[in-house]
């Protein structure tokens, strides 16, 4: 595709280069600039794009990311590689939201990124701004000749970009900064002009030294990273810094260019997105294990048990045993709390109000805490209604006042629980990405304790991670709160500086329903049954425990590893099984598949799915199966025979 244009007056100068395999869009672009006095050229992809370059240099390119053959990243990594297009500035424009492809365009050096659709008017105003910083740049050795005056005059077209620059000469003494660039430094013009830049920037430019950055810009190179920068208020922002070398037109060099952008909050979010992959990985461990341990350990229990009815005649060996129950118990609650941090549970959830748990967790704490901590409560609305599991949001609260308290055993001080509206539109929202839409009620855990140091504020989430003594915590606290806070949709942030206390901000969905599924009450009996039953599971020693327990109540139990055979048995005598018990995770064949053709078979028959783990989501293939009723791995054994004895009942009654 050929698309030239050369306006007779305006901008006859300046020649853009539009890069967009989208017809439509060249047209837009192309007769919006050609308009406005650009010369214009078009390419409709990436190939053709690099070939215009060699042929003619454009001031400046308006490229598109999506495109076949090869996207727009991958032609600016191109152009920057070589050392005549490096310094031709490029403005992404794409359909690409994400913080992390903006990211990614501005550290292949991109000087700017414009969101589809976008406004006319926004992209000449952007494409004037890179104009202007390019036209200076083409004349800056008239520019270095002249009075410092005139350089700060012709400085002024880039006095008002967001972008903070600053202009040094060959032995790094400053010419001119922009007013941006005070705001970002706090450092004034007055201050810094005719000095060396090197005695005010000590920043840390992603390891290198900035005498080191301004020695490769003197062979030609331009260095482009991120750099730290603490300002005088101890606030540290993040910038992306490009520093670029200043040619005269017979290669002669005048000095260098620096421009910083501010991407502070592209970096947090960056930081959030890492951490929530970190956690995901974590969780899809977690699962994986859990499966195989808590078979593990329902053997163990389940053995463990039978054997404690066999010997409560003689208290020394049922003492040992109770304390091998014991035991497993409290690996079975540890399994629990990592699966609950890697949301691979999936709990009973239910419409909760907030406050009372507030206040029943608050009396309960102030009694247990010296008379050196208060904890004072503060409730500015009358929207709690969460769906939610609330023993976990018991948990939410226990554990972050814990630590508050912990953080404040030696001074002294206050606890104070905040709980206020955080509907859709409301500036607290607007901080994170990934939210719902929909009103929210923020839950504010404060503390006026030691804080937390910055080194700790990215791991503290992470599982085992604690900076408590040895025997004072097993680090699974907060990564715990930050399971269940996702698995109920919601968001956990966390904002401290040392001795000046820390804020937890807990942001979860508010739930208009109010019906309530039913609740079914709890038994300690184990009762007892005549019927015929089907035990399939993958493992034998959970086959062997299981089928002893059952028979032990009265029932006939078959018990099968395979879960193929027992799927042709069921085939052979298809009336000979009044309930089938199957595990979930089965090589061949799944607990969901041997459901649905066992209700193929027999529809009538009721189904039991035991299972190491419930994924989160798992309640409508559970539906979708027709099974009757889920057992969690490890159970005890009076609990599965009263799941037993429900389904069965179940099945008996009439419509």
């Amino acid at each position: 595709m050929n698309m030239n244009f050369t306006p007779k007056a305006g901008n006859s100068g300046l020649n853009v280069l539009i890069v967009d395999d989208a017809q439509d869009n060249i047209e837009l672009l192309f007769g919006l600039l050609a308009r406005s006095g650009y010369q214009v050229r078009a390419a409709l992809n990436g190939r053709a794009a690099l070939k215009a370059v060699k042929k003619k240099l454009p001031d400046l390119i308006l490229l598109d990311i999506r495109m076949p053959d090869m996207d727009g990243f991958e032609v600016c990594r191109r152009l920057k590689f070589e050392r005549k297009s490096a310094q031709i500035p490029v403005i992404f424009i794409s359909g690409l939201e994400e913080s992390r492809d903006k990211v990614r365009g501005f550290d292949l050096g991109g000087v700017d990124y414009i969101t589809k659709p976008f406004q006319p008017e926004e992209v000449l105003a952007r494409v004037r701004t890179h104009m202007a910083l390019t036209q200076m740049k083409q004349n800056l050795e008239q520019v270095v000749e002249q009075r410092t005056s005139e350089l700060t005059r012709l400085a002024s077209a880039v006095e008002h970009i967001d972008e903070g620059l600053i202009i040094v000469d060959t032995n790094a003494i400053v010419l001119y900064v922009n007013p941006s660039f005070e705001a970002m430094t706090g450092i004034l013009e007055t201050e810094i002009l005719g000095k060396p830049y090197p005695d005010f920037d000590k920043t840390d430019y992603d390891g290198i030294s900035l005498q080191e950055i301004i020695r490769r810009a003197g062979k030609g190179k331009t260095w482009s990273g991120r750099q730290s920068v603490t300002n005088e208020n101890k606030e540290t922002r993040v910038f992306y810094t490009n520093v670029s070398p200043i040619f005269h037109d017979s290669g002669g060099l005048l000095g260098y260019v620096f421009v910083r952008r501010d991407v502070t909050e592209l970096t947090r979010v960056e930081k959030m997105l890492q951490q929530a992959q970190k956690m995901e990985a974590i969780g899809t461990l977690a699962g994986g294990i859990a499966h195989d341990f808590n078979n593990i350990l329902f053997a163990i229990m389940g053995n463990t048990e039978l054997t404690m009815e066999m010997t409560k005649d003689l208290p020394e060996i049922h003492a040992g045993l109770t304390e091998v129950y014991n035991s497993a118990n409290r690996a079975k609650e540890l399994v629990s709390q990592i699966l609950a941090f890697s949301r691979q549970t999936e709990q009973e959830k239910y419409p909760v109000r907030i406050v009372p748990v507030i206040k029943e967790v608050a009396k309960f704490l102030q009694a247990s805490l010296p008379s050196t901590i208060k904890i004072i409560i503060r409730i500015k609305t009358g929207r709690d209604l969460i769906l939610a599991d609330p023993t976990q949001i018991h948990q939410i609260l226990m554990n972050l006042c814990t630590n508050a308290s912990h953080a404040m055993k030696e001074s002294g001080g206050k606890i104070t629980v905040r709980l206020y509206d955080a509907p859709l539109a409301s500036p607290i929202l607007a901080r994170y990405s990934g939210v719902e839409k929909k009103d929210y009620v923020c839950l504010e855990i404060t503390d006026t304790g030691c804080g937390i140091k910055k080194k700790y504020l990215d791991t503290i989430f992470d599982p085992y991670f604690t900076t408590k003594e040895q025997g004072e915590g097993t680090g699974l606290g907060l990564s715990v709160v930050h399971g269940i806070v996702k698995s109920h949709g919601g968001i956990i942030d966390v904002a401290s500086k040392e001795d000046q206390g820390t804020a937890f901000t807990v942001l979860l969905p508010l739930h208009e329903d109010d019906e309530t599924p039913p609740v079914l009450p709890a038994s300690d009996k184990s009762p007892e049954g005549s019927e015929r039953l089907l035990l399939v599971d993958d493992e034998d020693s959970i086959v062997r425990v299981g089928r002893k327990a059952l028979t032990k109540l009265g029932y006939k139990v078959k018990g099968m590893c395979d879960p193929r055979e027992a799927l042709k048995l069921l085939k052979d005598n298809p009336d000979k099984f009044d309930l089938v018990i199957t595990d979930k995770t089965m090589p061949g064949m799944t607990g969901f598949m041997l459901a649905r053709e066992a209700k193929n078979i027999v529809p009538e028959l009721p189904v039991i799915l035991c299972t190491g783990y419930s994924e989160e989501g798992e309640g409508e293939k559970v539906r979708a199966a027709g099974i009757d009723g889920v057992i969690e791995k490890p159970v005890d054994l009076t609990a599965m025979a009263l799941a037993v004895r429900r389904v069965l009942d179940q099945g008996n009654s009439p419509d």
